[in-house]
């Protein structure tokens, strides 16, 4: 369970050269550098529920890492306007670190 839904935030970020100035309302974001899973999806952004549930309870557990305290990111590959949505991509990366 994540909580309750109003609780709840996400991001939309872009990456940037280091020469861009970034005014309000934008703020920058660094990503975390250190080990992630990488996962590839296929399909519609509705259905990627069974992906994340597949990385956190199948795959994560038998691994040997654990989630890092840093936020788990989808890349999107594709353009939702120009691909049919069984033809999406998206890259899900969660941060680890070794299990303890």
């Amino acid at each position: 369970d994540l909580g309750p839904e109003a609780e709840l935030h996400s991001r939309a970020c872009l990456p940037v050269a280091k020469s861009v100035t970034i005014d309000a309302p934008l703020v920058e974001t660094v990503l975390r550098g250190g080990p992630y899973a990488k996962l590839r999806y296929k399909g519609p952004y509705a259905d990627m529920r069974g992906a994340y549930r597949w990385l956190l309870g199948v795959w994560l557990p038998a691994s040997g890492y654990e989630p890092d305290d840093a936020p788990i990111f989808e890349a999107y590959l594709n353009d939702p306007r120009e691909v049919p949505q069984n033809e999406l991509r998206t890259d899900i990366h969660l941060p680890l670190k070794a299990a303890s």
